[in-house]
């Protein structure tokens, strides 16, 4: 059996002031997950970093593409008013590294920032 789905989890509650969410890709062959994510507002510049593993296995997933998700408000569900606004790929340990720098005159720190990723079936 094959399949795949998304799964949004919010890493705080809905109210603090910074939420990170990581959106879990659901595969029914495999389970992969992140680990260690970071995501930062240094100024112009929005750094996620972390690392990408299956969880069945604890290996690393290599080449996987990660998305960074700029998203325009925190709401409890998810209405797809993110966008995508950098991608990176895991090397061969899982980590990836990914930094987007918003344009002038906009400030990084008015969005909500997650991660998630597509890897090869």
């Amino acid at each position: 059996v094959t399949g795949q789905g998304y799964v949004i989890v919010a890493q705080q509650p809905l109210n603090s002031s910074t939420v990170t969410f990581v959106i879990y890709q659901v595969l029914l062959d495999r389970t992969y997950a992140f680990q260690n994510v970071n995501i930062a507002v240094i100024g112009q510049n929005v750094v996620a970093t972390g690392r990408l593993v299956d969880l069945n296995t604890g290996n690393p997933v290599p080449n996987a593409v990660v998305y960074l998700l700029q998203l325009d408000s925190l709401e409890s569900t998810f209405t797809g008013d993110g966008q995508v606004v950098a991608t990176g790929t895991t090397d061969s340990n899982g980590n990836f590294n990914i930094t987007y720098t918003a344009p002038s005159g906009v400030n990084p720190n008015n969005y909500y920032y997650a991660v998630y990723y597509h890897a090869e079936q």
